[in-house]
């Protein structure tokens, strides 16, 4: 009998998006460390380790099993920075010192109670909400 692996790691990949969702506890969300760990490896001439550090930092949270959250991955030259250190930068030079800016959302469906879906994808240079207030920005919703 041959085992169906899609059935038990459903995910989806666009090649710009990665989608995983599943009861909460049960979220093999393996293919979205991966791809990170891929785009450290492709994006940074050294220091591509740094990218373990905001993948610790998204495992510790979803310990908590919070309802929502978003995470950033900034890969630039010299390394893998996080949210605080993206919001940094200005707008006008961050598409000049980032090779590129992803981000991983996790959302809570309230239609099913203990469903959950975590989407990683590539943030667009002209999409300055990084710049605004952490209040603004961390709503847990994923946009289409």
């Amino acid at each position: 009998m041959a085992i169906d692996l899609k059935k038990l790691n459903p995910y989806t990949f666009d090649g710009d998006t990665i989608t995983c969702s599943g009861e909460f506890n049960l979220i093999n969300w393996s293919d979205i460390r991966d791809k990170l760990i891929r785009l450290a490896a492709k994006h940074t001439e050294q220091y591509a380790s740094d990218v373990l550090y905001g993948i610790a930092e998204v495992e510790k949270a979803l310990s908590e099993n919070p309802e929502s959250g978003s995470w950033y991955f900034g890969f630039r030259e010299c390394g893998v920075d996080h949210e605080d250190f993206i919001r940094e930068a200005q707008p006008h030079t961050v598409n000049h010192y980032y090779r590129c800016i992803w981000q991983l959302d996790l959302k809570s469906d309230p239609q099913r109670f203990k469903e959950k879906t975590m989407r990683l994808y590539r943030v667009k240079y002209n999409d300055f909400s990084l710049f605004q207030s952490k209040a603004q920005t961390n709503k847990g919703e994923i946009a289409s």
